[in-house]
């Protein structure tokens, strides 16, 4: 019997350790080819296996649940787009609230908060070379703002970053002064 790595990669903890033992390979075995050794009564509806599986200790396997990755790529465009256009001031004061409103709806939606935490300082140095003089205090308060709203969800989410990075989330600390 052979496995894909996509199947391997979708059972959670799988190592390859565990395939020496015998009730965790006829597990696999049995969710592998649950249509293949097996059929239905016409009649009753009841499914027929037809490899003896009760005679093992069976594990019920755990998979990795999927996340969306249709529209992935467009949504971190989005970011990269409106984060640029905050920096070269294209978006209107009045507009303000409503885009980082969209930045933490892509970012929440497709799970983009570590992305956006990571991407954000390479973005001040690559963009903020756009912004005009009298507006570079108005652009920092607001990417502190979207910082500052990523890292309270990383932080408030993710017990596991807290203790990595053993700090409280400071946005300011991030950034260089423009």
């Amino acid at each position: 019997m052979r496995l894909k790595g996509e199947f391997v990669n979708s059972i959670k903890n799988f190592f390859i350790d565990r395939l020496t033992d015998v009730n965790f390979l006829i597990s696999v075995i049995k969710y592998s080819t649950h249509y293949f050794f097996g059929a239905e009564n016409i009649k009753t509806g009841e499914y027929l296996e037809l490899l003896p599986y009760n005679k093992f200790k069976l594990e019920e396997l755990e998979f990795v649940k999927e996340e969306p990755t249709e529209g992935l790529y467009m949504a971190k465009m989005t970011l990269h787009g409106l984060i640029k256009d905050i920096y070269s001031c294209r978006i209107k004061r009045e507009n303000v609230n409503e885009t980082i409103e969209v930045i933490m709806d892509r970012a929440g939606r497709y799970k983009l908060f570590r992305h956006l935490r990571d991407k954000l300082p390479e973005w001040e140095k690559k963009y903020s070379v756009t912004t005009p003089e009298s507006k570079k205090n108005d652009v920092k308060k607001v990417i502190d703002e979207i910082y500052q709203r990523v890292v309270k969800f990383l932080y408030d989410g993710d017990v596991h970053l807290r203790a990595i990075d053993n700090q409280q989330p400071d946005a300011t600390a991030r950034f260089t002064e423009f």
